[in-house]
């Protein structure tokens, strides 16, 4: 699961391939769309859950590129962007 830290989030399933490297890449692309009464924001973190609501956090951090959303704005992460990596 991604969690994005606002009001507006709901986590998404994401499906990730065989691992290379030590890392895991996603394979399939995943959307949020932004509340139609929200004003936006700008998305600079997400999170990795074992579960839907509640579960186990797993890992954390901020995003290479923050992302401003406006209202009905849609964040997409695309085919191989959410990468699951240990280090």
């Amino acid at each position: 699961m991604v969690d994005f830290y606002d009001a507006d989030y709901v986590r998404k399933s994401v499906t990730y391939g065989a691992a290379s490297g030590g890392a895991n890449a996603s394979t399939g692309a995943v959307s949020w769309t932004v509340n139609s009464g929200s004003a936006g924001y700008t998305v600079t973190h997400a999170g990795i859950w074992s579960a839907s609501t509640s579960g186990t956090f797993y890992i954390g951090g901020a995003l290479a590129s923050p992302r401003t959303l406006a209202a009905l704005g849609v964040l997409t992460f695309e085919i191989g962007e959410v990468i699951a990596a240990l280090s």
